[in-house]
C-alpha cells in the first residue's frame, strides 16, 4: 500500500503519495489503482479520471493505470487528479477529523500477463500471428527473464503433433513451457473448408518465484483455397478377373479413376500437393460347386493407405489399383468383388519440418 497523508480543513497538506518500491518483470503487465478514502467511509476510484505518467517510458509505459515493463531498468509511475472530492466537513484543524487519501501498489508477486511468441514473434489479440496449415508452431511466452515452472495451454482450432502417413494423427501435448504442433483442416479435408480462420490462444502457469502468469492471443490460420474437377474419361474398370496363387490369392483387376485439382496457396506461400489413394472398404465372396457361400477375410485394417499407390505424385492423377486380396475361380461358380476407395489430395507447405495435410476428399 501507499503511504497516507492529512489534509485539514486549513488547507495544510501534502502534494504527492509516496510509493514503496516493488518489482515488475519486463514483457509483464499488472493493472495499478488511485484510490481516495477518507475516515468518514467515503471511497472513491480515482484510477480513470486520473492523469497517469511515467518517469521513462523506455522502461515502463502507464495507461489508465495499466503498468507495462518494456526494459530492466528504474523509473516512477505516478497519478494525479486535481478534482479529488475534498470532504472537510467537520474538519477542523488539530482535529483527528482529517481526510487520509492512499494509493495502492501494483500486485507484482500475484498474477503477470505474459507477452506470448509464436515461432518467436510476439502475438497479440489485438496483433494477431498467422500461420498456414501444414507449418509448424512453437508457442513460448515472454516472463522477464523468469523460468515457467508450470503451463497449461489453450489453442483453438483443430491441431495434431504430427501426421505420419497411414497412421492417425497424434494429438498435441499443450500441458508444457513450449509446445510444437501443426494446425490443420478443421474437417480433416474431406469437406470444405475456408481459406483462412481465427483461432484463440491462452496459457496460464506458475514461474520459478511462485507467480501466476497468464497470457491471451489469437492467430489466423491459412489454407489453400482448393478445387477438384473430374476429368472428361473419369472413370472405374475392373478387368482381367483371372487370379493366381491360392484361394484368397492376388489378383490382376485394376481400379482407375482421373481427377484434376487446382491449388492456389496463400499469398507468399508455396507447397507440394500430392494424391493418397484411400480403400475405404474391400470384400470377396464366392458360391462354391456345391452352392455353399463362403468369403476371405482381409488382413489390412480399414480404411488404410493403398499399398500400390500410396503416393502418387502427378498433377491428373490417374490411380491404377491391385487388390493384395481375392478368391481364386478354381471350384466356383461366382466370385464378387466389393471394393470402395477415396481419393485424397494432400498438401505439403515450404518450409522446414512442415508436414503433409489434407485438402479435399473424392471417393
Amino acid at each position: 500500500m501507499g503511504l497516507t497523508f492529512c489534509r485539514t480543513y486549513i488547507g495544510a497538506h501534502e502534494t504527492f503519495i509516496d510509493y514503496d518500491p516493488w518489482v515488475l518483470p519486463v514483457a509483464s503487465s499488472v493493472q495499478e489503482t488511485f484510490t481516495a478514502q477518507y475516515n468518514t467511509g467515503s471511497q472513491f476510484n480515482l484510477t480513470s479520471a486520473a492523469s497517469w505518467t511515467s518517469g521513462n517510458t523506455s522502461i515502463a509505459t502507464v495507461s489508465a493505470g495499466k503498468v507495462a515493463a518494456r526494459a530492466a531498468g528504474t523509473t516512477f509511475v505516478a497519478a494525479n487528479d486535481p478534482n479529488t472530492p475534498d470532504y472537510t466537513s467537520g474538519c477542523y484543524a488539530y482535529s483527528i477529523e482529517c481526510p487520509l487519501e492512499t494509493g495502492e501498489e501494483g500486485q507484482a508477486a500475484g498474477t503477470i500477463n505474459a507477452t506470448i511468441r509464436l515461432n518467436g514473434t510476439a502475438i497479440s489479440s489485438q496483433q494477431p500471428g498467422s500461420i498456414v496449415i501444414g507449418q509448424q508452431a512453437t508457442l513460448s511466452m515472454d516472463t522477464g527473464g523468469e523460468s515457467v515452472s508450470q503451463a497449461t495451454w489453450t489453442v483453438g482450432g483443430t491441431t495434431v503433433a504430427s501426421w505420419p502417413a497411414g497412421a492417425p494423427p497424434p494429438t498435441p501435448n499443450f500441458n508444457q513451457n513450449s509446445p510444437v504442433f501443426y494446425w490443420v483442416p478443421p474437417y480433416g479435408g474431406l469437406s470444405a473448408f475456408p481459406t483462412s480462420w481465427s483461432v484463440p490462444i491462452s496459457v496460464s502457469g506458475t514461474l520459478s518465484n511462485g507467480t501466476s502468469v497468464v497470457g491471451s492471443a489469437s492467430v489466423t490460420v491459412l489454407a489453400p483455397s482448393v478445387s477438384v474437377t473430374p476429368s472428361s474419361s473419369d472413370a472405374i474398370y475392373l478387368i482381367n478377373a483371372s487370379t493366381v496363387g491360392a484361394e484368397c490369392g492376388n489378383t490382376v483387376s485394376t481400379y482407375r479413376m482421373q481427377l484434376a485439382p487446382s491449388v492456389v496457396p496463400p499469398s507468399g506461400i508455396s507447397g507440394t500437393y500430392e494424391w493418397v489413394q484411400v480403400e475405404n472398404s474391400s470384400g470377396y465372396t464366392y458360391v462354391a460347386t456345391d452352392g455353399t457361400q463362403h468369403s476371405c477375410s482381409i488382413s489390412q485394417p480399414l480404411p488404410g493407405l493403398d499399398n500400390a499407390n500410396p503416393y502418387p505424385n502427378s498433377t491428373n492423377a490417374i490411380f491404377v489399383d491391385s487388390p493384395a486380396l481375392a478368391p481364386q475361380p478354381t471350384g466356383k461358380q461366382t466370385i464378387t468383388v466389393s471394393k470402395s476407395f477415396s481419393a485424397v489430395l494432400m498438401w505439403q507447405p515450404s518450409g522446414s519440418n512442415s508436414i503433409w495435410v489434407p485438402l479435399s476428399s473424392t471417393n
